[in-house]
C-alpha cells in the first residue's frame, strides 16, 4: 500500500521558529478540527499564556477569511506531519514577507488562493504576525 502523503506532496520541511509553528499548528488544527478545537485552545495558552486569546481570534479570523477567499481547495497536511504542503510554506513564506515585501506576500497568497483579490486574507495575515509579535513568538526564521 503506498502512503498518503509522499516527499514530492510535503517538499517543504516544518519551520523551526516556535511562532511559527504554532501558526502552523492554528491553521491546521483550525481548519481540521473546527475554529472552537480545545487543543490548539490549550497549545496556545500553554505557549502564549494569559494573552493567548488575541493570536487565537486572529487565527481563526485568517482561516475564515482563505475558506472565503479561496477559488480552489487549499491542501493542509495532518497536525502530526512533520513536512508541508506547498500552500502551507506559500502562506508562512507570506507571513515572513508581509511586513518587508508586501507585493510578493500578495502575490504567493494570491497564488495559493487563485484569487486575484487576495486583500482581506493579507489584512488577517498582517494583524496574525502582529499578535504574534506582541505576545512573544515572532513567526519568523523560516526561509
Amino acid at each position: 500500500m503506498r502512503p498518503l502523503f509522499t516527499p514530492a506532496l510535503l517538499p517543504d520541511p516544518m519551520p523551526t521558529a516556535m511562532g511559527a509553528q504554532l501558526l502552523l499548528l492554528a491553521i491546521r488544527r483550525t481548519i481540521t478540527q473546527g475554529p472552537h478545537d480545545p487543543g490548539i485552545e490549550r497549545q496556545f495558552e500553554v505557549n502564549f499564556g494569559r494573552g493567548y486569546r488575541r493570536p487565537l481570534v486572529l487565527v481563526r479570523v485568517l482561516v475564515s477569511e482563505i475558506r472565503a477567499a479561496a477559488c480552489t481547495s487549499v491542501t493542509i497536511a495532518p497536525c502530526c506531519c512533520t513536512r508541508m504542503t506547498p500552500a502551507e510554506a506559500a502562506i508562512l513564506a507570506a507571513t515572513t514577507r508581509i511586513s518587508t515585501s508586501p507585493d510578493a506576500a500578495r502575490l504567493l497568497i494570491a497564488d495559493v488562493l487563485a484569487n486575484r483579490h487576495p486583500e482581506r486574507v493579507l489584512v488577517s495575515l498582517s494583524a496574525v504576525v502582529e499578535g504574534f509579535a506582541d505576545a512573544g513568538h515572532p513567526i519568523g526564521g523560516w526561509r
